[in-house]
């Protein structure tokens, strides 16, 4: 048995024991980031496929990866061995992965395990209309099945200064944007959760994922309001002045 199918097999194991007999995931992280950190590049240590775009899908006998055409070829020379069948997306005879789980509750029943902080609404809702069921798989089942992970990384922030418009007028725009939703959504609040948009609205930049210059967090905007979430050990007294004048 190969290490990949040992893998599998874990995490077969680990869906049996939540109560689902599928599990589906993405190469991205909850920001739905194009560059990713290594912990949340499960769908890599799984299959063992290198590309940076990738979707696995495991029922209890089958293992399928969904790549575009830039990676078939490695795809093909890194699954192979593996059990895994590489499903070239965006061939016309390639069913997506949604589709392919509908034909399959057409002969039994799929409870679906997914990380869904990492799914986006559009993927969510396919899924979800094409299984019996959809059940989060959270980070403390993905350490279960992925031994001697990767804690992320949060890194030390700095200001960028090059900037032409303030942060503070940065924010004042979004919150007028927010009070003009007001008159038609009560108490409305806009969750950034883009990593880019929140480094562009804070001016500020981080090293959290490599050869990005962004940092972890979200940002929630009210009309008259702003609050950033993140990592407080990354924030020095400079950093938080900052804030505070935003």
């Amino acid at each position: 048995m190969s290490e990949i199918q040992s893998r599998l097999n874990v995490l077969r194991q680990a869906v049996h024991r939540l109560g689902a007999n599928a599990f589906y995931c993405a190469l991205s992280d909850a920001h739905l980031s194009e560059y990713i950190q290594e912990a949340d590049q499960l769908p890599t240590f799984l299959s063992g496929f290198t590309g940076s775009n990738a979707k696995l899908l495991v029922t209890d006998d089958e293992a399928l990866l969904w790549t575009d055409s830039r990676y078939w070829e490695q795809a093909g020379n890194e699954l192979d061995g593996s059990g895994i069948v590489l499903m070239k997306e965006g061939a016309a005879e390639t069913p997506s992965a949604s589709d392919w789980l509908k034909e399959k509750k057409k002969t039994t029943p799929v409870r679906l395990l997914a990380p869904l902080s990492t799914v986006s609404l559009s993927a969510y809702e396919a899924l979800k209309e094409s299984v019996t069921a959809i059940l989060d798989f959270d980070d403390k089942a993905i350490n279960g099945v992925w031994p001697n992970r990767e804690p992320r990384v949060t890194n030390p922030l700095y200001i960028h200064r090059a900037s032409s418009v303030s942060a503070s007028d940065k924010l004042k725009r979004l919150q007028a944007f927010v009070s003009q939703e007001e008159k038609s959504r009560r108490n409305a609040k806009l969750l950034l959760t883009r990593l880019d948009d929140i480094a562009w609205l804070t001016n500020l930049r981080g090293s959290d994922i490599a050869f990005n210059p962004v940092f972890l967090s979200w940002a929630l905007v009210g009309s008259n309001s702003a609050t950033i979430f993140l990592d407080q050990a990354v924030l020095s007294d400079d950093i938080q002045s900052h804030l505070i004048q935003s």
